[in-house]
């Protein structure tokens, strides 16, 4: 991609961004963007491509993903517990063994520390009832009492990662794109990447295409690609509309807005009927039909040539 400019996401499973990201707050040198976000500017070599890192802070992504962690913590605690009384009732024939299992846990519950409270040792004898001093035991098992708290260090570290990401570009200078456009050029590609998840909807039906030849399987890339330009497109053009004429149209919630879905529109034009009378014949005569006031609404909206389509006088 050389001589390309481009911006992405870094992936936190590189070491390099996520020391970025767990970075103690004293440490960045924040720059306000605007009420929800802030930035620092990092460099970085990664990949042998120099390139700008900005750790980015969202104020409302911060709040939202406390939020969810506060539950998540909780359902780990619960867990815990249940884990706990499941190992208070087991007995060991070591005291290797126990400490073993509770390494395990341990490290399944890193929020948790996990301490042995108490030991107790249990004597099997060969008999029941009671037993002489002098008799000894043919085997020894151990039992323990465990006891956990949450490690403060931990979830403040953790907490201290929430609404953190980091952005790379390879524009070096700040002079053609500073730290916060970059962040606005990002935050842009959600309209591109819904665009592609419209292909993967069911109703596109791209699965029940079944293609081996590479050539049409670019082909098919190419219309369906073309699909989606149209698309956007659609919404685009009914959205200004809307707003240029101070219209609105009714969404899934029957709630009149500014801002339909094109998918919502396309699905508000099923059952659209075409009849033909007397067909291929020079006398042929094409009717629209299945036309309720909404339909017509979408179709005058969208201009003289589709009223033309839809056999409707442009008004």
């Amino acid at each position: 991609m050389k001589g390309t400019w481009w911006i992405s996401r870094v992936t936190e499973a590189i070491k390099e961004c996520k020391d970025l990201v767990i970075l103690p707050e004293e440490e960045i040198k924040w720059v306000e963007y605007d009420e929800n976000y802030k930035g620092c500017v990092f460099t970085s070599e990664y990949g042998g491509i120099k390139q700008r890192w900005i750790l980015i802070f969202s104020k409302a992504a911060c709040k939202k993903e406390r939020r969810t962690y506060a539950v998540n913590l909780d359902k780990a605690t619960k867990e815990l517990e249940k884990a706990i009384e499941h190992f208070e009732n087991k007995e060991f024939t070591t005291v290797e063994q126990a400490n073993e299992e509770l390494k395990i846990l341990s490290t399944k519950y890193k929020y948790h520390k996990i301490e042995i409270r108490r030991k107790t040792e249990i004597n099997h004898y060969l008999t029941h009832g009671r037993h002489r001093d002098e008799e000894k035991p043919v085997r020894i098992g151990y039992k323990f009492d465990l006891k956990y708290s949450e490690d403060k260090d931990e979830i403040h570290n953790e907490l201290n990662t929430k609404g953190r990401f980091v952005l790379a570009t390879n524009i070096l200078s700040e002079d053609i794109l500073d730290p916060q456009a970059v962040l606005e050029e990002y935050k842009n590609q959600q309209h591109t990447e819904r665009g592609f998840r419209f292909l993967k909807d069911s109703k596109f039906m791209t699965d029940e295409v079944y293609l081996k030849n590479p050539n049409r399987i670019q082909s098919l890339m190419m219309i369906m690609t073309l699909c989606l330009v149209v698309y956007k497109y659609s919404q685009y053009k009914i959205r200004q509309v809307l707003i240029e004429t101070n219209d609105t149209l009714p969404n899934q919630k029957k709630k009149e807005v500014q801002n339909p879905t094109t998918k919502w529109l396309y699905q508000k034009m099923l059952g659209v009927i075409v009849i033909r009378i007397n067909p291929y014949t020079p006398q042929e005569k094409i009717v629209m039909s299945n036309i309720n006031e909404t339909r017509q609404k979408i179709i005058r909206l969208f201009g003289k040539y589709a009223c033309e389509i839809y056999s409707l006088y442009s008004q």
